[in-house]
């Protein structure tokens, strides 16, 4: 199957999936305030399954993630922040890796009010993800089995714009 380096960055906020508005490697998202479970999701390889190296699933090279809602100021979150668990490898010192659903912490969100916006800052990406979707253990689409449009890569495109 051919590869891509694009990784599909997306965010799932509370189980419905939002599509980002991209320049360059950041990606913005615009999610409704309240929200309790924010993953950032994506494409994510095994390098050692093509080359023999890295043992981990990669997601995204994380160099960033900015919290905007109204009032406080922003929440700007680096890789060697301890809260980056769920989701994320070690930090790298310049970036930390996702695993491809990696869990933005909840205890974050909770200081924001009114709309919120997401920006996720990514590094270069030189992986070849595999054109398909991830499957669960069951063998099922991560992204869900509902009969929903898809684009070619398998990736729902009834995705709502915001």
């Amino acid at each position: 199957m051919a590869g891509s380096n694009d990784p599909k960055l997306h965010l799932i906020v509370d189980g419905v999936p939002f599509p980002p508005r991209m320049v360059g490697r950041v990606y913005t998202f615009k999610i409704p305030s309240g929200a309790r479970r924010v993953i950032i999701a994506s494409r994510s390889v095994v390098p050692r399954d093509a080359d023999g190296t890295d043992p981990r699933r990669l997601g995204v090279p994380l160099h960033r993630i900015v919290l905007k809602g109204v009032g406080p100021p922003p929440i700007d979150i680096w890789p060697d922040y301890r809260g980056l668990t769920e989701g994320f490898h070690d930090d790298e010192g310049s970036h930390r890796w996702t695993n491809g659903r990696a869990v933005v912490p909840s205890e974050l969100l909770a200081r924001l009010t009114g709309e919120v916006s997401i920006e996720v800052h990514i590094g270069t990406i030189e992986l070849k993800y595999q054109r398909k979707p991830l499957k669960d253990k069951s063998g099922r689409s991560a992204q869900s089995s509902c009969a929903a449009a898809r684009d070619d890569d398998g990736f729902r495109s009834d995705i709502p714009t915001v």
